[in-house]
Order: C-alpha cells, then sequence, then structure tokens
C-alpha cells in the first residue's frame, strides 16, 4: 500500500477517535458562564462572546496555549494549524502575503482586535502577547463586511488585568535566529485604570546564501503595544491601544530553475545556477529588501445599559513600505527598482446589541471606513538591458559576455560602439541609464449598514436572519515620467515620455448581503445547523502603467474598470462535545459560488511589472473535521482534515505566463491556484509529572497537504505545480507551573521538507525563478511568568 494511502487512512482513523489543535483550551479573554466547563472555548464570531459551539459556522481557534506549544511567532505560521486554510508569501516578501480559505486566495478579512488591516503592507507582522486567532471560514459579509468574503482572521490580544502579571522569554535557533518578548499588565488606579505594555524583537539570517552577498539578515523587526482599560462602573468600559511593528529586512529571496527564450540563451542565469532547489541563489547586484513600520490605535468604548450593549470603535492605521529589488534576479544590470507606499486608512464602527435572555435578540450597527494607497514605482534601466539580438551587428562591438552571442544589443553596447548609436540614432552616453517612473493613487470611501437578528422559540431551535448594505466609492489617479535613454528609445517600445496625473472617474459600487442560519440543539453538547450567506468584494481600477494620456478619459476607464466580486455560500455543519466533554467534534461541508470573480495576473512589460485584474467566475465545493480527544489527563490526540475542490466556471480567453510569453489559454474547470484538495493533521501531546512541581511535555504533529498550483496553467508546464507536501514537528518541554518557569526545545519541519511557495517568469532575463518553503528550524526557548 502506497504512503499516501496510509496517510489519509491514519488521518480518517484517528479523527473519528481524536481532536484538533484549532480547538485547543479555555479562552481567557471573556469569562465563561459559571456551568461551563474547562474546555469550552469562547469566541466572538457573531460579535459577541458566546461558546464555539453555539457559533452556526465553521470557525477554528489557535488559542495563546498553542500559540505557544507551536512556537508561532508571525502570521504565516498559522498556515498548516487549521483546516483549507493556507498562507503563503509572494517571493518570501513578508509584506506581500497571500492568505487561502476555503480555496481561494486573497479574499480573506484579516482584523487584529477586530479592526480590520486594509492593505497586505500590513499583514504577517510579528505576534506579541496574542490570547488567541479565531478562523472563520465562509463569506462574513453581514457582521465583519469590508471584503471579508471567503473568510475572516481575527488576532485577538490579551486585555489589560486589574491584577498584576508579567512574561518574560528569549528564543535562539538555527539560520542565525534570535527572538526575545516582555509583557507587563496590572492595575494603574485600583478599580478604575489597568495597562499592559508589550514588546517583542526578532532576527535570523536568510535561509538561503546568495552568490556573492553570502548570507544577509533576512529579518530584523520589532513590536510594541501598549494598552488602557478605563472603567469608571461597572457595565461602562474604555479600551484604548496603540501599537508600533517596524522591519528592516533582506527578502524576495527566489532562485533559477530554467532559462527559455532569447534572453535565456544570452544571460543564461539558471544554466550558471545549476539547482533550483540546493537553496544557493544566483548572485544579485542589487539586494532585495524591504523596509515597513505599521503604527495603529483604536479606541473602544462598551456600555452596557441592562439587556442593551452599546460598542464604538474607532481606528486608525498608517504604513509605511518601501521595497527595494532587483528586477532582474541576476548580476546583470539590468532592471532595480524602489516601491514606496504610503497607506492610511481610518474606521469608525457602532454597533447596539440587545439580548434579554429570551426569545428575541438583536443587532444593529453602521460602519464607516476610509483608506488611501499611495504607490511610486521606480524601475531603473541598466546598461545591461537587452533592446535586440541582431546577428549581424556582432562584428561591431565586443561580445556580450564570454561565449555570449555578439549580436546582443543592449544600452551598454550602444553606449560604447559609436557604430551602434549611428546605426540606432539614439544618443546615448555611457554614463546614462533609462529609468521609469510611474505614480498611483487609490482611495476607497464605504458606508455599511448592517443589522441581525436571532429567534430562540424554544431552547432546540434557533433561526438568525442579517442584512448588510454596503456602497464604495472608488477614486484613482495615476502617472508616469521617464528618464535616460529610455526618453528616445520609449517610443519604440510602444511608449510615452511622460504622463502628467490623470484622475480617473470616480466609480461606484453598492451590494446587498444576506445571511441565514438554522441551529438544532439536541443538547448542550450537540449543535446541527444550516447557513446560507453572500459576500462581496469590491471593485477597482487596474492601474498599470499608462502608455500616454488617453484621448478619451472616459472610455479609458472604462477599459481600466473592473467589476465586483460577489459569492453565495452554502453550508451545512455539526458541532459536538462528547464523553463529558472529553471528545470534541466538528464537521462541516459547503459550496461557494462565486461570480465576477476578480482573477489578478502578473504582467511584464519592456520595462516594468505590473498586476492585472479579470473578472471570471469559479466554485469552490469542501468540507472540514476538527477533532480533539483527551484519551486521558496526561495524553491528548488531535487531528484536522480538510477537503475543496476549486474551479474556474467559465474562463476561456485566460492570460497565462508562460517560458513562451504571454499565452492565452482555456482554463475552463481547471483549478484556482494555491488551493490543495486534501489538507490535513495529526498531533499528540503528552505530559508527565516529575519530582516537586515540575512536568515534562513532549508533543508532535504530522502536516500534509496535497499538491497544488502556484500559479494559473494550462498544465503542458509542469514547472508551477507544488507536489504533496508532509512536515514533522515536535516539541519537549519542561516546567514548572509554582515558579511560572518552562524551557522548551521545538523543531519545525525536522524531515527539512522543500518545496516551491511562488513562481516567476522573468522576461528580462529569459529565466524561471522560484521561492521556497521554509527549512529545517530548530529552536530553544525560556519562558518565565510572574
Amino acid at each position: 500500500m502506497s504512503s499516501k494511502k496510509l496517510w489519509w487512512m491514519a488521518s480518517a482513523a484517528l479523527l473519528l477517535s481524536a481532536g484538533a489543535p484549532a480547538m485547543a483550551q479555555e479562552q481567557a479573554s471573556a469569562a465563561p458562564s459559571a456551568n461551563a466547563d474547562k474546555t469550552e472555548i469562547i469566541v466572538t464570531a457573531r460579535r459577541k462572546a458566546e461558546r464555539l459551539l453555539d457559533v452556526p459556522q465553521s470557525v477554528s481557534v489557535v488559542d495563546a496555549a498553542e500559540i505557544e506549544r507551536q512556537g508561532i511567532t508571525n502570521f504565516i505560521d498559522l498556515a498548516f494549524s487549521t483546516p483549507n486554510v493556507a498562507i503563503f508569501e509572494n517571493s518570501n516578501v513578508s509584506g506581500r502575503t497571500n492568505v487561502t480559505i476555503r480555496g481561494v486566495p486573497g479574499r480573506a478579512g484579516i482584523y487584529v482586535d477586530d479592526v480590520f488591516v486594509g492593505d497586505a503592507s500590513g499583514y504577517n507582522g510579528l505576534l506579541v502577547d496574542i490570547d488567541r486567532v479565531e478562523v472563520l471560514r465562509g463569506p462574513q459579509g453581514t457582521l465583519f463586511g469590508r471584503n471579508s468574503i471567503s473568510g475572516a482572521i481575527n488576532t485577538v490580544t490579551r486585555a489589560p488585568s486589574d491584577t498584576f502579571g508579567a512574561t518574560l522569554f528569549g528564543k535562539a535557533g538555527n539560520d542565525g535566529l534570535r527572538q526575545g518578548g516582555a509583557a507587563i499588565t496590572g492595575p494603574i488606579a485600583e478599580g478604575l485604570i489597568s495597562g499592559k505594555l508589550s514588546a517583542g524583537y526578532k532576527a535570523r539570517d536568510a535561509y538561503d546564501t546568495i552568490r556573492g552577498l553570502g548570507d544577509p539578515t533576512a529579518e530584523d523587526g520589532y513590536l510594541v503595544l501598549g494598552q488602557l482599560l478605563f472603567t469608571p462602573s461597572e457595565d461602562v468600559s474604555i479600551l484604548a491601544s496603540l501599537d508600533r511593528g517596524h522591519d528592516d529586512v533582506a527578502t524576495g529571496f527566489t532562485d533559477a530553475v530554467r532559462d527559455f527564450g532569447g534572453g535565456g540563451a544570452i544571460y543564461g542565469v539558471a544554466a550558471a545556477d545549476g539547482n533550483g532547489f540546493d537553496r544557493v541563489l544566483p548572485g544579485l547586484n542589487v539586494l532585495n529588501t524591504m523596509k515597513r513600520t505599521n503604527t495603529s490605535g483604536f479606541l473602544r468604548a462598551e456600555w452596557t445599559p441592562g439587556p442593551y450593549t452599546v460598542t464604538s470603535i474607532t481606528a486608525a492605521r498608517q504604513i509605511d513600505f518601501l521595497f527595494t529589488r532587483d528586477g532582474d534576479g541576476s548580476t546583470y544590470d539590468i532592471l532595480t527598482g524602489r516601491q514606496p507606499v504610503d497607506y492610511k486608512q481610518f474606521s469608525q464602527e457602532f454597533r447596539l446589541a440587545y439580548d434579554a435572555g429570551g426569545a428575541f435578540s438583536w443587532l444593529a450597527g453602521a460602519y464607516y471606513f476610509k483608506d488611501e494607497r499611495k504607490s511610486r514605482d521606480f524601475n531603473r534601466i541598466g546598461p545591461d538591458f537587452l533592446i535586440a539580438f541582431v546577428p549581424a551587428l556582432a562584428p561591431l562591438a565586443p561580445a556580450f559576455y564570454t561565449g555570449g552571442p555578439g549580436g546582443a544589443v543592449t544600452i551598454g553596447r550602444l553606449a560604447a560602439s559609436a557604430t551602434l548609436r549611428s546605426l540606432t540614432g539614439v544618443p546615448i552616453t555611457t554614463s546614462e541609464v533609462g529609468g521609469q517612473e510611474t505614480f498611483d493613487s487609490n482611495e476607497i470611501e464605504s458606508l455599511a449598514f448592517f443589522g441581525s437578528a436571532t429567534w430562540k422559540p424554544t431552547p432546540q431551535w434557533e433561526a438568525t436572519a442579517g442584512l448588510r448594505y454596503t456602497k464604495e466609492t472608488i477614486s484613482a489617479s495615476q502617472g508616469k515620467v521617464l528618464s535616460g535613454p529610455l526618453i528616445t528609445i520609449g517610443p519604440l517600445l510602444g511608449t510615452a515620455f511622460a504622463v502628467p496625473t490623470v484622475t480617473l472617474p470616480d466609480a461606484e459600487d453598492d451590494n446587498v448581503s444576506p445571511t441565514l442560519s438554522v441551529k438544532y440543539s439536541p443538547s448542550r453538547d450537540l449543535t446541527f445547523y444550516l447557513t446560507g450567506a453572500k459576500g462581496y468584494r469590491s471593485g477597482g481600477y487596474n492601474l498599470a502603467p499608462i502608455a500616454r494620456t488617453p484621448t478619451n478619459l472616459a472610455a479609458y476607464a472604462a477599459s481600466q474598470k473592473f467589476e465586483p466580486e460577489t459569492v453565495t455560500n452554502y453550508e451545512a455543519g455539526v458541532k459536538s462535545s462528547l464523553l463529558d466533554g472529553r471528545l470534541a467534534f466538528n464537521a462541516a461541508v459547503f459550496q461557494l459560488d462565486y461570480q465576477d470573480f476578480q482573477r489578478s495576473i502578473f504582467v511584464i512589460t519592456p520595462t516594468s511589472q505590473t498586476t492585472q485584474t479579470l473578472n471570471t467566475s469559479a466554485t469552490v465545493t469542501g468540507g472540514e473535521l476538527e477533532a480533539r480527544l483527551r484519551a486521558t489527563d496526561r495524553l491528548t490526540l488531535a487531528a484536522t482534515y480538510g477537503y475543496q475542490k476549486s474551479e474556474y466556471d467559465d474562463y476561456r480567453n485566460a492570460p497565462i505566463n508562460t517560458t513562451a510569453g504571454l499565452k492565452i489559454a482555456n482554463l475552463t474547470g481547471a483549478p484556482l491556484p494555491f488551493s490543495p484538495k486534501y489538507s490535513s493533521t495529526i498531533s499528540a501531546i503528552y505530559t508527565q509529572p516529575l519530582s516537586g512541581d515540575w512536568s515534562a511535555t513532549i508533543s508532535g504533529d504530522l502536516q500534509r497537504r496535497s499538491s497544488y498550483r502556484v500559479t494559473d496553467t494550462d498544465g503542458t508546464d509542469r514547472e508551477p505545480f507544488v507536489g504533496e507536501t508532509t512536515l514533522v514537528n515536535a516539541a519537549l518541554s519542561v516546567q514548572n507551573d509554582a515558579k511560572g518557569l518552562t524551557l522548551a526545545l521545538r523543531g519545525a519541519n525536522l524531515n527539512d521538507e522543500t518545496y516551491r511557495t511562488g513562481l516567476d517568469f522573468n522576461s528580462f532575463t529569459g529565466t524561471v525563478r522560484q521561492s521556497l518553503s521554509t527549512p529545517k528550524v530548530v529552536t530553544f526557548e525560556i519562558r518565565k511568568t510572574f
């Protein structure tokens, strides 16, 4: 019998008798009811504190204990912790994180303490002092809104406490990993004000070696978070929060896989590299770097007069992002770039909820959101930029490089050869280079009104209906400036010297997103539910580098606009707590129907790299299983299993990147990228008492994902595929609860599995490049709690 069949049989068998790490332990952020047993999980998935068992939708929770056990320190570390969820970094750039929930990338709403993070450049920061992470699968259009079309991930930090407490930890590992953190909380004015201050720092070297540059520091960042909780009375609380995080890292590590086309024959980057999986990358003339400063704050006020709860959340975020890149990924001076991004967002949410414990409860609210993203992208054209390959020109100048075709015409060779300059008519000096700077601004203003009502005619039956109306206005502008010899060469490449700022007409979208669920609970420990929900993702403009000032602005704007996306979700599930709370078992099946599905493709032009969004349609069907068994007081077994089948419904004119260039293919029925059909985890945790107050805990995880694609492909090229992936993780810790001391040794990806996480068809050098997964990481940690 194959190892694949053994794995899936073992997963299925354990699911019948075990449990999931995503259904871990009691949550400390919200007080459970007096009769709740110690294994109950309290979540706020429906904007109120309630048992996970009572929520009629598929929700997974990774709590503080599980985060600590797995050594999770970054957002991406959650990738394998929940079924049908995958998190990838685009070319290993932590500010360009791709989140996939239920088979569809880029559709998840990311929240921190219920506040929406509006731009991907703010994802995947350092995690510090986290109480839990809630993963909500399926559209969250009614209560969360703002493009949470495939689901939502809400990170909840620990609230300030009115009793003193503190935690210190330090961690060290291979590849130069060093990390530390601290948190302190307690009363400032007894019974009136409590506070919390937490901070974290992390640095490590690159997993990959760059020829000529060695192992640069790949990550160096910190996060500081401060909160004040003001409780002037029993029914009023005001929480103020402010945090600042900074990353200064080398990033964008990609290895050369294969050369293609005329550029590949000339530059030969992959041929010189030799192995696309050896973690030794081709040299660069500019190191890719990312600098990011993320500052955010919110003010949350809550007033509970009797059965009513009034909530106000005011929030703002500022992200300063700078990405410096070697666009060609080689030692040749072809294309380098800088992309500064200035992002600001503001949101205000009001909610009024009523729950007197009777048959009816309801919630109503309003939400305002505004953001602005200003981006400048400067691409410098170097002397090795290839203009043409003309064998007849070979005698006129020295060879491009040793063994290379002599007829390669580059900007540098034009400068070096008076004969070539006279033949081409291009005035150029050896000190000149070409450059293109594009600039664009995109602003979204959103206003929504929402409501939800629950009717519970009997203790066993419950029905909930919700509705959200959203109206959004999208404003955009763009422009371009050329410099150097590109001013002259530009018309030959089909582009103009300069395009002054072009302001596009405002685009308006509106949408109504309903939700309906029915829940039946024959007992307190068993729930069946049916849910139907719609989700909405706003449209926008493709702000590609503009060729020339449009003569008809309305027609140009219409050609650049992509339509809003909608999805309808159908879901049925069961949640249970059996054997006196020792066994938890959850299961759900679903179908998602996407209309005007927004599919983005990375397009390379002669002087730039940009993303274009098209509209198509797609369907995703599947299910999730999660279970957890406390087999003995010392042993806990766990497992998850996810299945998803995602495919395009009608995508007959799909542009795809290939080694033959941009190609139009029929992808109808083809799977979506970053959508593995199967994902599964099996884990075990065993605790053994030692002498005195000491105990030891050993745990292990097996995580498996089936094959998937990392980009759209018609199947003729195997490189966009990733094979089945298995990861082995383990941890050993000794702890003294009385002294608050823990010593832990952890290993992630102990089998050192290497797999592709992204693919790039780089036409500047004619090279297929790939980014690789995180290798084996072994860490040692000391943690002290006071």
